[in-house]
């Protein structure tokens, strides 16, 4: 057969027919493609349309308003001027490191207002409040600012309005700031704020009237603690003269709502449930721990009333032994002390405990953060200040500022890897000691969830359903959460 090779093929004619076909090898028949194009030209659509669904859903880009995302957006010729709101911090201790970033972007100018005024805490708030309300509802080209401080406890109020950070990784985030930090300004695996301090609770005290007591500092339990502030307690009849310890749960203790919410959390007490709804009042702790601090103010075994003036005023009229206040209030104490020179031996210890609680340590957060406004044209060029700003350098110049201009102290770093830079500060170190188990409450308005408390526990006896009343106050506030002063008014 030399090379070739013979192959039968069966084939059928059009009548049905059989045919048996001898061919060669190199003479193979050919197919007929023509009846098989419809679905040559299917699957190449669908090939088509498998490409295009994979470019739509895997390379996308997230849409902020930009054409660009983080530090990539940052024009070095772009003249760029940012507003910056703050609360608290003067401009004398800003300015210097607005100064020095200048030098780093030149084509930054970053002007500070310090939107806190002299008036009292509770005016200064709602001053401030309503301010920022009013032009974020407004949405006021003008008047918005790029960078505004808020508190830790307003975050639900105003997530609307803020720009997540796109130039911070979340996992860089968590690594670098406290616990509570990255609960109350991360969220979905996104940063929107960053605090230049933070701040808790400790005992402020006394020490010649301790020392009376034969006590040096005050006990770290809360049992021991009660009965350490009744002894420190003198009457005239049934007129208390020297108070113990200002606890109970009215408006002349400055930090009534913190030490409650501090009370229930070392109680075990959850006060939201799985799916974020308040729920401390099915839980009998609640009243356990209320009534604990209410009886600070009652009955025969009282350290405190109603009838004295704020807890840090008789605190300096040396009529009051011991307060639980944060570092701010400590700095404004130690002040009027030696402004006045009153001339009281001041100490600070750790915030008691409960024996037994799951957590060996529980304190509560009071803090400020700045945050990037949602409709600004420069809102990465906010976040490079801002990320710029929370650098260890730029953390230790503000605090050198602050103790500069105010005395006393710097600031409490909200980095957890600046944690030892406080270790042995005669005023902080305290306070610094409880910073990684500090928790907080995503209670929305802060504000007033605090005047929810007052009215609730202010006067007289507290009850189960005085608490189910206060957890339905704070249900309404939560389900107003983002409509602002102005838009509800």
């Amino acid at each position: 057969m030399g090379d070739e090779y013979t192959q039968k093929y069966n084939y059928y004619n059009p009548d049905g027919n059989r045919v048996e076909v001898n061919i060669n090898s190199d003479t193979k028949p050919k197919r007929d493609v023509r009846k098989y194009l419809p679905f040559i030209l299917l699957f190449v659509a669908g090939l088509i349309l498998i490409i295009i669904l994979f470019l739509l859903l895997f390379n996308q880009t997230p849409n902020t308003g930009n054409d660009c995302v983080g530090d990539d957006c940052l024009d070095p010729d772009k003249a760029v001027n940012l507003q910056w709101w703050g609360t608290f911090l003067d401009p004398d201790v800003i300015q210097p490191l607005l100064d020095q970033y200048k030098t780093i972007a030149p084509n930054v100018t970053i002007e500070y207002a310090n939107k806190w005024s002299e008036a009292p805490f509770k005016d200064s708030e709602n001053d401030y409040k309503t301010e920022i309300n009013r032009v974020l509802t407004e949405n006021d080209s003008v008047q918005l600012p790029d960078i505004f401080m808020i508190n830790n406890l307003w975050v639900g109020d105003y997530e609307r309005y803020i720009f997540p950070s796109s130039n911070i990784s979340y996992s860089d985030f968590t690594d670098t700031y406290y616990p509570v930090v990255v609960s109350d300004f991360g969220n979905s695996s996104r940063v929107y704020g960053l605090p230049l301090w933070l701040d808790t609770y400790s005992v402020i005290y006394n020490k010649e009237m301790l020392a009376n007591q034969s006590v040096s500092t005050p006990p770290t339990d809360w049992s021991q603690f009660r009965s350490l502030a009744q002894k420190l307690t003198k009457k005239t009849g049934s007129t208390i003269t020297q108070a113990g310890f200002s606890g109970g749960t009215s408006e002349n203790v400055s930090y009534a709502f913190e030490l409650a919410t501090i009370l229930m959390l070392q109680n075990g007490v959850d006060i939201f449930n799985s799916s974020g709804v308040p729920s401390f009042s099915t839980d009998s702790d609640s009243l356990t721990s209320l009534n604990f601090l209410k009886d600070f103010e009652n009955g025969t075994n009282a350290t405190w009333n109603t009838n004295f003036k704020n807890d840090s005023s008789e605190f300096l009229e040396e009529d009051l032994a011991m307060l639980v206040a944060p570092s701010y209030r400590l700095r404004d104490i130690l002040t009027y002390n030696e402004g006045y020179s009153i001339d009281i031996n001041i100490g600070v210890s750790s915030l008691p405990q409960l024996t037994g609680q799951e957590q060996p340590i529980i304190n509560f957060g009071d803090y400020w953060s700045n945050v990037v406004t949602l409709n600004r044209p420069n809102r990465e060029y906010s976040w490079a200040f801002l990320k710029w700003l929370n650098e260890p350098e730029q953390l230790k110049t503000l605090s050198s500022n602050i103790k500069n201009k105010y005395g006393y102290f710097g600031i409490l770093y909200p980095r957890s890897d600046m944690s030892q830079e406080l270790i042995n500060d005669e005023y902080l170190k305290t306070y610094n000691d409880v910073l990684p188990y500090v928790l907080s409450s995503d209670l929305v308005n802060g504000t007033l969830v605090r005047e929810a408390f007052i009215e609730a526990f202010g006067s007289g006896s507290i009850s189960q359903s005085s608490i189910t009343n206060y957890e339905e106050e704070i249900i309404s506030i939560i389900a107003n959460k983002g409509r602002l002063q102005s838009e509800t008014n």
